[in-house]
């Protein structure tokens, strides 16, 4: 997370955003698996960056 560009951060903005918008309209399983898939994600971005060769 820590090396993220601004082109992801931008993505994960508006999926978030999504989730949020999911749960007020009370979506919640929908938006229970986007939130697994979300924090998946973010996870594999910040696997790739760590082990980017430099």
């Amino acid at each position: 997370m820590a090396c993220r560009s601004k082109f992801w951060t931008i993505v994960f903005f508006i999926f978030y955003l999504v989730l949020f918008i999911l749960v007020l309209y009370h979506m919640n399983m929908i938006a229970m698996i986007m939130m697994a898939f979300g924090m998946l994600m973010d996870a594999l971005v910040s696997m790739i960056c760590a082990f980017r060769k430099k």
